[in-house]
């Protein structure tokens, strides 16, 4: 196992992502890549900034001290690494998971007597006196996201990620956000106004806005690749352009609509997106990922895409919540050649887009991606948790041969038929993200995993070879005891869960321990182990909690969410915490996964023209910083 991490970050293992597929593309496909690989790397910076004031500083200033390896000792270059790496890692210094600071293994004195000499050697360092409490304060700006407060506490106040400043709750009751994914909303001299993340356009006398630097650069390369493409692909490359030159909703609106429609061997996900980090869930952070399709590996994630209706049909919720599927949702396993932003260095197995529930998603569409190379690496390391942590025998061999199927499998229902299915009340009157708010993140991932669980015994997915067997729908369910488990590992100083995809695994469990005698815990040998000693009522279980998160997202029932989740969802079992965490560090299993992706080079000819483009790796997570900050000169 240890043969394939490039370098440890804590517990934290980095990886080379392996690519094979872009070796497989025409010419005008790679540059598309290669222009749509720019745009994202320049815009890593702006999700610094998006989620903490002080996040792009403390890079720069990291970046620029381990260049100077030379000039420190070894033991605080080490120390200024790791900070560093982890600054990388977290896009800050608050971690992705629990949103909480984290604080170096240097000292503040360290810091600045280092800064005075690199200053005085010529090195120019921006560094002030007020990143003291910002660096090395553990209670100052705490929380990155507080979702769960307490009673009486403004979220908002308690936060400290850079979507809002000067305001609250309370301040934006009756607020209409003009510009939705992609402003932050400020309060100056007691008035409420947005700044919104755009380019500009001079010949429409629009001004430039927030991020304008970044988001010129990505037009360029928006418009350098859609000269590569062809329409369709074009066109919505030209309307993400114009979209991060103007800024308005309707044209992203325009854009999702066009994307959702194409299926180009490369593809991207590109702009303010995912609105985890906002309690208020209206502002995207920045992400950016270029993908190249897997044809082999996409036949699981067609054949389930094939289905959709017939599953959705079969869905146990309500008659009327049932959504009529127009078209076949485009769905493909792909290759990932970089993630930037909030989608990596650590990044996931799948994704499902656009997030709008009214405007995209119910009438055009989706599109659904599960990341091929992401999930084998990560596969790979999967054994030495099943031996750990699954005792009973025939369990553990059946997971064992079934994990590679049951995985893609149930990444592909979550994405296309889970984060796809359904529809909402049309009493509701807005989309549920808007009336759920710190709880919408939850159930949605909460309901697209109950879907993948639910579905994945059907018939139909036997008899067209997705699944090859039952043992393979048991499987399903022990590795999902697993990662209720390894959930506990990844929150190792927390006693409460942050992280939306933690809280629905928890929420799953925990609901069905409490309601039905499916989930046998024992001890053995001073260890603890979950079995599943009663599958058809496992089945069932799952089937009412999805039906009534499916009815709560429908009717926007906000007060039931809030119930489920603070019940189930938020709290950790301290004591089995401690022990799951100890035995994964005595086996070396890694917390979580990062990658080291390609750069793609530009080969011309001796008269200058373009013949190929080639993949060249960093040798560090580092190195990749700081090839990806170059892009912003």
């Amino acid at each position: 196992m240890d043969d394939k991490i490039v370098e440890w970050v804590e517990r934290i293992a980095v990886l080379k992502l392996p690519i094979k597929e872009f070796y497989t593309l025409s010419l005008n496909d790679k540059l598309i890549a290669y222009h749509l690989w720019h745009a994202s790397a320049i815009g890593d910076a702006i999700n610094y900034d998006q989620r903490y004031k002080h996040g792009l500083q403390l890079r720069n200033l990291m970046l620029e001290i381990v260049k100077h390896r030379d000039k420190i000792s070894e033991e605080l270059y080490s120390k200024t690494a790791l900070y560093t790496n982890k600054l990388v890692l977290h896009h800050g210094n608050h971690y992705r998971d629990s949103s909480r600071k984290f604080i170096p293994g240097f000292t503040e004195q360290e810091l600045g007597k280092t800064v005075k000499e690199l200053r005085n050697s010529g090195v120019k360092l921006d560094y002030s006196k007020h990143l003291g409490k910002v660096i090395f304060d553990p209670a100052f700006e705490e929380m990155l996201t507080n979702k769960n407060p307490g009673e009486g506490k403004d979220m908002l106040e308690v936060s400290h990620n850079n979507m809002y400043e000067n305001v609250t709750l309370k301040d934006l009751e009756n607020y209409d956000d003009e510009f939705h994914f992609n402003s932050k909303i400020v309060k100056e001299k007691g008035k409420i106004k947005e700044m919104v993340f755009r380019a500009g356009n001079p010949l429409k006398n629009i001004p430039p806005g927030l991020y304008s630097e970044y988001l010129s650069k990505i037009s360029s390369h928006l418009e350098s690749a859609s000269k590569y493409a062809e329409s369709p692909q074009a066109k919505y490359l030209q309307l993400l352009k114009q979209y991060f030159e103007e800024g308005h909703h309707s044209i992203f609106v325009d854009y999702n609509i066009n994307w959702v429609k194409t299926d180009s061997k490369v593809d991207k996900i590109l702009g303010f997106i995912e609105e985890y980090i906002d309690v208020r869930k209206m502002k995207g952070e920045f992400e950016g990922l270029v993908m190249i399709r897997d044809e082999e590996t996409s036949k699981i994630t067609r054949g389930i895409a094939e289905l959709a209706q017939y599953l959705e049909d079969k869905a146990p919720w309500k008659q009327e919540y049932k959504k009529k599927w127009t078209r076949v949702p485009v769905a493909n396993a792909i290759e990932l050649l970089v993630a930037t932003g909030q989608g990596g260095p650590i990044t996931w197995a799948g994704v499902n887009l656009p997030n709008s529930q009214d405007d995209v998603r119910e009438n055009h569409g989706s599109k659904n991606n599960v990341l091929a190379n992401v999930v084998n690496m990560r596969n790979s390391f999967f054994p030495v948790n099943i031996k750990e942590f699954v005792e009973d025998k025939d369990d553990r061999e059946r997971l064992l041969k079934h994990q590679e199927r049951q995985r893609f499998a149930t990444i592909s229902l979550h994405e296309v038929v889970g984060h796809g299915s359904g529809k909402v009340s049309s009493k509701l009157g807005k989309n549920p993200d808007k009336i759920l708010r710190e709880y919408y993140s939850t159930l949605e991932e909460a309901r697209a995993d109950l879907c993948a669980l639910h579905h994945i015994w059907d018939d139909k997915l036997r008899k067209t070879g997705i699944i090859p067997n039952e043992d393979c729908c048991k499987a399903s369910y022990t590795a999902y005891i697993v990662r209720y488990l390894t959930v506990l590992d990844s929150e190792s100083e927390e006693t409460e869960l942050h992280e939306d995809h933690h809280r629905g695994t928890h929420m799953i469990i925990n609901y069905i321990m409490d309601k039905t005698n499916a989930i046998k815990r024992y001890e053995k040998d001073g260890k603890t182990y979950f079995k599943i000693a009663d599958y058809n009522a496992m089945r069932k279980a799952v089937s009412d909690l999805l039906s009534e998160l499916m009815r709560i997202k429908a009717e926007g029932d906000y007060p039931a969410i809030k119930e489920l989740v603070q019940k189930y969802g938020i709290k950790i079992d301290v004591k089995l915490k401690k022990e799951v965490i100890e035995r994964s560090k005595r086996l070396n299993i890694p917390e979580a996964y990062a990658f080291l992706m390609p750069e793609p080079k530009l080969v011309k000819d001796n008269s200058g023209n373009i013949k190929d483009v080639i993949l060249e790796y960093p040798g560090s997570l580092i190195e990749q910083a700081e090839r990806w900050k170059e892009l912003e000169r």
